[in-house]
């Protein structure tokens, strides 16, 4: 008997079975991708610019369920896509929810496109531009960590950030030194 290459498994993954199933095994899609604030294993999440969070819809998979912990913020960690979504598979997949993957840049473009995803995690959970955070990130260390130099923003900032991630793309990013005493949260809660 030929088996097809669709497999049964793939058909009621994510179902309550209504018949009896057999063994199988399934390939699921995967998409490395940055937490947009802490995330636990199998939340369902949506993604925008490489950056996932649960409230960002639509959702398109879950976080990788096999995490003891749930991501941080600015971690990033294998996205599982939801079974029976993807457009094709040959161990390099297609989804309308991400662009085509591109070869690695020889030039280290990977090394600079996580360093932006970093400074987008953190924009995006505090609900402002990458541009408005990097201004931010100068105008703190240009005052020496001046209390006038901190971000304000509303009363329910969470702190989870990953500064030290933070720190290391902003330095990639503009090629300063970032000071160990200055790495640090730049911005508070206006309370």
């Amino acid at each position: 008997m030929t088996r097809p290459v669709r497999t049964d498994a793939l058909e009621t993954l994510g179902m309550i079975h209504d018949r009896i199933e057999k063994r199988d095994a399934i390939h699921l899609a995967v998409e490395p991708v940055t937490a947009a604030r802490s995330l636990s294993p199998g939340d369902h999440v949506g993604v925008k610019d490489g950056v996932a969070c649960s409230s960002y819809t639509p959702h398109v998979g879950i976080v990788d369920p096999f995490l003891s912990d749930g991501p941080m913020n600015g971690q990033r960690f294998w996205l599982v896509l939801y079974p029976r979504t993807i457009e094709s598979l040959r161990h390099v997949w297609s989804h309308p929810a991400f662009p085509d993957e591109l070869p690695a840049a020889p030039d280290g473009g990977d090394a600079e496109r996580t360093a932006r995803l970093a400074i987008h995690a953190v924009a995006v959970d505090l609900g402002v531009s990458d541009e408005a955070m990097m201004e931010g990130a100068a105008r703190w260390l240009e005052s020496d960590g001046d209390f006038d130099s901190y971000m304000f923003f509303g009363e329910d900032l969470s702190y989870k950030w990953d500064m030290p991630a933070f720190w290391d793309a902003y330095a990639l990013l503009t090629g300063k030194d970032v000071p160990q005493k200055m790495r640090q949260a730049f911005f508070r809660c206006s309370c």
